[in-house]
Order: C-alpha cells, then structure tokens, then sequence
C-alpha cells in the first residue's frame, strides 16, 4: 500500500473514531437524563458504577473538540493571521450559526407548544415580551441547562489558535510536564484541600484547569505515545471508575468535582476517549456513524425537549424497568435524529455552505448583523417595563 493510500486509510479511521465518540457521548448524555426523569430503580452500587462511566460524555466532548480545534490549526510563518481568521470563519459557520438556530428553534417550540403535562397556564405573549423571554433564554437560562457546555466552549474556541500556537512548539517532555502539573493543581485544589481537609485552596493564577484542561488533553494524548498504549487506557478507564466510585462513596459529592475537575476523572475520560479510538470500525460501520456523527450536535441540542415533550407522553416511563428505559434512550435519539436531520439538510447545511464560499463583504455584513441582534435583543429586553 501506498503512503498516500495510507494516509487516506489513517484519515478514514481518525475520522470515524471520531464520529463514534461523538456518538457514544450523546447516547451518554440521553442515557443520563432519561434515567433522572423515570422512576426506574437502580441499587445504590449500580449507580456508582453507572455514574462515573455516563458522565464520561462531558470529558469526551471537550477532548475530542480540543484534538480537531489545536490539531488540525495551520500555521503559517508569513501571515498567521489570515489563518487565524479563516479559523474563526468556519468555527462561526460551523459552530455559532447551528447553535443560533437550534437555541432558536427550542425556543419558540418551549415558548409557544403548550405542555399538557402541566396545570400552569399557556399566557398569551406580545412582541417585546417575547424577546424579554428569548433574552432571557440567551444570556441566562441556557447557561444552566443542558447547553451550559457551549458557554464554556465558546471561550476555547476563541483562545484555541494562541494555544494551538503554543502547544505545537512544545516537546513531547514538555506536554508531559504540562500534564503533570496541571494534574498536581487539580490534585492539590479538588482532591487534597477540598475533599479531604476541606480547606480553601487559596493558590491561584494557575490558568489550565477544569474544562480548559480537557480542551487541551485532547491535543496532548494525540502527540504522547503511550497514551496510545491499550494496556494504560484500560488502567486509566476501569481504574478510574473504580476510584472515582470508592471517593463518590466516601470523600466527594457532585458539586466537589467527582465527575468534571477531579484530576482522576480526568484520567477516566482520557482512557475511555483512547479505548473508543481502538474500537476496530469497517468501511459500513464508519458509514453509519459517519451519518450519524454529523448530527450528533442537532440531537443533543433537542433531546431534552423530545424526551420530556414526546418520550414521556408516549412511552410509560412512570416505574420504568430496564427495557423501557433503554427504549426511551433510543426513542429519544431517534426522534431527535429525524428533527435533526430535517434542520441540517435542509435549512443549516445550505446556508452555512453558502455563507463559507461567500466574498469577504458577506463574511463581514453577516458577522455585523448577528453582532447587531445579539446586543440588540438583551438592549430592549432592558429597557421594556416589567411585564
């Protein structure tokens, strides 16, 4: 075989490895908010065992998300800029502009589908209540909801060609020593003084913490060797659920950091993330996941309204068993899948194809607008009266 036949071969697998983390962490996701609306009874040690291998999907996320933002960036010796802001085009189109919409679409559907399940009474909205409403949802709400990730992402984009920038003129003992002490930080903040001598860990200025480091493992496990090793991801995937099972039990609780900050976590996620990147995939089971992996983004965004605004009417989820939470799992999916797939063939797809082949005018009157309805949206929101 070739070197370029090699190099397509190596491209085919990366990407559907991809496709299939992508996949696994919006099952996750469903898989974890389905069971918090059943009544479906699972023993106490199931849920410990059950909890730190779901709640993976937050950390898959960001590592794959950090491994194509810092990998994949160019650079340019001559003018890094114009790469810089050719970066920032396509993460637009391709991240800004589905995130719009689907906030969008959720909204008038939460706002203006009346919800028969609940006594309260569907109120009659005017226009500039409306957009208090939709203000509302924007900036505040969707921070504490199940789009709380994108807040935190939108910053790692931005920052994502100065890091790229840094971390690709980094040794592999540097990233290694990168690795260590962000590790020891997180050790010494969440592990040491948080849960067990409950003390405030007053150090601060340490910048690569919580989903910020995430975001960058994703590029480091791609350029140290031995994370690649199967033997230590099985290390770094089953003994980290059984410690972060044995600290839930014992030292943390949720808000603590157990299933996001804890340094050990982190090293679960990693080795799940690097055991998904094993899984042997054939030409059909890359096509499967590839169709389902470019709408795995759409789904999650509508799940949670398909789950509690269709799943629960049609599926008996009060004292739910085993099977009909799985059912649910993969109603919800399906459901969201069709919706998504609807959106982003036909309305996202040839808009944002459109708007990446556009003239720079384009580029810029579009930006403008957006920016103008952003600031323009929370402007007469606050200068309504209370409604």
């Amino acid at each position: 075989m070739s070197n370029i036949e090699n190099a397509v071969q190596e491209r085919t697998q990366r990407d559907a490895h991809a496709d299939l983390i992508r996949v696994i962490a919006m099952l996750f996701v469903i898989f974890l908010h389905t069971f918090g609306s059943t009544d479906f009874y699972l023993p106490f040690e199931g849920r410990l065992f059950m909890r730190p291998i779901l709640y993976t999907c937050n950390g898959l996320f960001f590592l794959l998300s950090g491994h194509f933002a810092l990998s994949k960036f160019k650079f340019d010796e001559q003018d890094n800029v114009v790469h810089i802001k050719r970066f920032y085009w396509k993460r637009f189109c391709s991240i800004v502009i589905p995130f719009l919409f689907y906030s969008t679409l959720l909204f008038f559907a939460t706002t203006f589908i009346p919800d028969y399940s609940k006594d309260a009474h569907q109120e009659q909205l005017n226009i500039l209540h409306t957009v208090n409403l939709f203000a509302e949802q924007i900036y505040v709400k969707n921070a504490s909801t199940h789009i709380w990730f994108m807040y935190a992402w939108f910053g790692m984009i931005v920052a994502a060609p100065f890091l790229a920038r840094m971390l690709h003129g980094m040794s592999e003992s540097e990233l290694r020593l990168l690795m260590g002490i962000a590790i020891g930080w997180e050790f010494l903040q969440i592990i040491l003084f948080g849960n067990i001598l409950h003390k405030p860990f007053t150090i601060g200025g340490w910048p690569f913490t919580s989903w910020l480091f995430y975001f960058i493992a994703g590029y480091i496990v791609h350029r140290i060797p031995s994370f690649k090793n199967i033997k230590i991801a099985l290390i770094c995937s089953v003994g980290g659920v059984f410690a972060t099972r044995i600290m839930n039990s014992h030292f943390f609780n949720y808000t603590n950091g157990v299933y996001d900050n804890s340094p050990i976590y982190l090293l679960t996620c990693i080795g799940f993330y690097c055991l998904f990147s094993k899984i042997p995939l054939n030409k059909t089971a890359g096509k499967i996941l590839e169709s389902v992996g470019k709408h795995t983004f759409g789904i999650y965004m509508v799940h949670w309204f398909v789950l509690f605004r269709v799943t629960k009417k049609l599926l008996p989820m009060d004292g739910a068993n085993l099977i009909v939470w799985i059912a649910g799992v993969m109603f919800t999916a399906a459901i969201g899948f069709a919706v998504t797939f609807i959106c982003d063939n036909f309305i996202l797809n040839p808009v944002t194809k459109r708007l990446l082949n556009s003239s720079k005018t384009v580029r810029v009157i579009s930006v403008v607008l957006i920016l103008i309805c952003f600031a323009a949206v929370p402007l007469l929101s606050f200068a309504m009266p209370p409604a």
